[in-house]
């Protein structure tokens, strides 16, 4: 029974779930949906879309949830964009918190992907490319990916494989993606809703909204600073 448990599963069982992701990638390039994650097209539509969520405030949430979620899932380049969106959609507040747990949902996901399909082979083949975050998680791995969240200087969607390459446990994974995302997340959010109120102003107030916005990013920037002078005497 356990020699039965324990077998890996086929190569093709393994592999399906990234054939499934990277369909909907090759759909979502293919069909042109590309084309509305941009600022212009939220700008088009923003009236539309603020009357639907007036009416279906909860059926929109779960909507942008899903999305989200798939988006991160499938490591599509347009979860920024999303975060910009959620803000000027719902607030930075229900944007923002909606976001978190989006992103985070669909980092798990991704998470699961990587290491049932590609785990032990990458791991192998990592290289030079990776050996520092390799040695970064093998130290320790909650507040080394804590910390990466918190400051995203790699890729959102390496930092969602990377873990899993390196034998992170999902739980550990979940936490710190999820603490770790909030602070950035909120304050993208609250660009967003800068940029929605701004929509339809001049030159001038967009200026204005954005600059607010940024000021509360770069804010959120400093957390990674204050994080390791608290961690600093633990570690001495």
């Amino acid at each position: 029974m356990n020699e039965a448990t324990s077998a890996p599963k086929p190569l093709w069982q393994r592999l399906l779930p990234v054939a499934v992701v990277l369909a909907l990638l090759g759909t979502a390039y293919g069909t042109g949906l590309t084309d509305y994650f941009s600022l212009e097209a939220l700008q088009e539509n923003k009236a539309a879309i603020d009357g639907y969520v007036a009416q279906n405030f909860v059926l929109a949430a779960v909507i942008y949830f899903f999305v989200y979620a798939v988006a991160v899932s499938v490591s599509f380049p347009g979860a920024s964009f999303l975060t910009l969106a959620g803000g000027a959609i719902f607030g930075w507040f229900w944007g923002g918190t909606f976001t978190v747990f989006a992103a985070t949902a669909g980092a798990a996901v991704i998470f699961l992907i990587a290491r049932g399909a590609l785990g032990d082979t990458l791991e192998q083949k990592a290289g030079k490319r990776l050996s520092k975050l390799r040695d970064g998680f093998q130290a320790d791995a909650f507040n080394y990916l804590l910390t990466l969240r918190i400051a995203p200087v790699v890729p959102f969607w390496i930092t969602n494989i990377a873990p899993a390459l390196f034998g992170m446990d999902l739980k550990r994974y979940v936490l710190a993606t999820f603490l770790g995302i909030i602070p950035g997340t909120y304050a993208y959010a609250f660009i967003g809703q800068q940029v929605g109120s701004a929509v339809g102003a001049d030159g001038g107030g967009v200026v204005r909204a954005v600059a607010l916005g940024l000021g509360a990013l770069a804010l959120a920037s400093i957390i990674p600073i204050v994080w390791k002078r608290i961690r600093k005497p633990r570690n001495s």
